[in-house]
């Protein structure tokens, strides 16, 4: 009977505390019927990772326990824990630790999330390098996200934790980062972190923080403006786009050569395959931007060298195939040559009936029957020679127009 007051009781609870937009579970009344955790956390003893799916099913809930007309009303289990932690519950599992050691409180609460994740000082309890290991990267194995925004929430200036930016010259610097020695000016040393050595360095440029910190008296805020604004702050968000670098460096204001802290060069997303032949338009219409990087003025004449067909732009063969591949892509074309070159070249080759020394393009006989160069045998083998000219209109005129006449 006591059992059964019980269970009326769980369920009860279960109901009332029912949320549309939360996962509220009542451990409480469960625990007070001495249930194991592991009775519906039945993956927990062997979970190797605290982002592992430990929670229960439904489906053994109801089983076991509850009629299904009451669990419909709970919302769907399987969400996974956003802990980014390689936790392993097994090895604390297999060394008969208690739930409770870690998850205090678990007993009296109400909802799954908050006060039930156990604080990291609770870990130097054993870890302390005398019961165990007091090795922080072995559960923070991913990059670390530090909290800007609530060390500047707390008025600490940027050099008060990276004392040594304002000398440094360029961004694959260890030491610009500060370790632990740093934060156990403040923080108590049972709390402390371990000391920062995961951060990714952006190895491709250099920067100097002392000549715009110090000389130009730039804000820190003004680069690295999510700091101030976001707890958590994702590695590609530390710098802001390079377009706010062209702010200042536009070659008036400050020099546009990109080369001074790019020490690999990084090509811009629209220097693609292509780019040789694309590249005309923004030369033409912003030659700014190219004179960023490209400064020497030997870097264009090394292609356009005065000849009349760029350096490796086209293969030896091409006046005999770039008709075909003007019918194909004439935007290609376009990218460098004119209407009016092509128009040029064509009469000064007598290509164009317009020129004086037109000639034919096609050999003696191709409209002939039966001779071995008619056109028909040609068409048939390779139907490309023709359409790098002439269109189905073309072939249309003569095949359709004239037969009918």
């Amino acid at each position: 009977m006591l059992i059964i007051i019980s269970a009326a009781i769980m369920l009860v609870f279960a109901v009332f505390l029912y949320s549309e937009n939360s996962r509220v579970f009542p451990h409480k009344p469960h625990m007070d019927m001495e249930m194991e955790c592991t009775a519906c956390h039945t993956g927990a003893a062997a979970s190797e990772k605290a982002r592992d799916n430990n929670l229960p099913d439904l489906k053994k809930c109801s089983g076991e326990c509850h009629e299904k007309d009451i669990l419909k009303k709970f919302a769907p289990a399987g969400s996974r824990p956003g802990y980014r932690l390689d936790f392993n519950h097994k090895m604390h599992a297999d060394l008969d630790m208690k739930c409770q050691k870690c998850h205090k409180g678990i007993a009296a609460d109400k909802f799954v999330p908050g006060s039930a994740f156990p604080a990291m000082k609770l870990c130097f309890e054993c870890h302390n390098n005398d019961m165990a290991e007091k090795k922080c990267t072995k559960c923070h194995s991913e990059k670390v996200r530090f909290p800007h925004k609530t060390h500047i929430d707390a008025s600490l200036s940027c050099d008060g934790c990276h004392t040594e930016i304002a000398k440094s010259i360029k961004t694959d610097n260890g030491p610009d980062i500060p370790g632990k020695a740093s934060c156990n000016d403040c923080h108590e040393k049972e709390d402390g972190y371990g000391e920062v050595t995961d951060f990714q360095y952006r190895q491709s440029y250099k920067f100097n923080h002392t000549y715009h910190t110090k000389e130009q008296g730039l804000e820190c805020k003004g680069c690295h403006e999510s700091l101030f604004i976001k707890n958590r702050v994702e590695q590609f968000e530390i710098v802001k786009d390079y377009k706010d670098c062209c702010a200042c460096h536009d070659n008036e204001t400050a020099s546009g050569y990109c080369m001074y802290c790019h020490i690999t060069p990084i090509k811009p997303v629209d220097h693609g395959p292509d780019w040789d032949r694309q590249h005309k338009v923004k030369a033409a219409t912003n030659l700014k931007a190219c004179k960023s990087c490209h400064i020497s003025k030997d870097f264009c004449s090394s292609c356009h060298n005065g000849v009349r067909k760029p350096l490796n732009s086209h293969n030896p063969n091409f006046e005999l195939t770039h008709r075909y591949e003007s019918r194909v892509s004439l935007k290609n074309c376009k990218s460098c040559h004119s209407e009016r070159y092509c128009r040029n070249c064509h009469t000064a080759r007598g290509v164009t009936t317009a020129s004086k020394k037109y000639r034919s393009p096609h050999p003696a006989g191709w409209l002939t029957a039966g001779s071995p160069n008619f056109h028909k045998r040609k068409a048939r083998l390779r139907l490309s020679s023709c359409t790098s000219c002439h269109t189905k209109n073309d072939c249309s005129f003569c095949h359709f127009t004239k037969r009918r006449r």
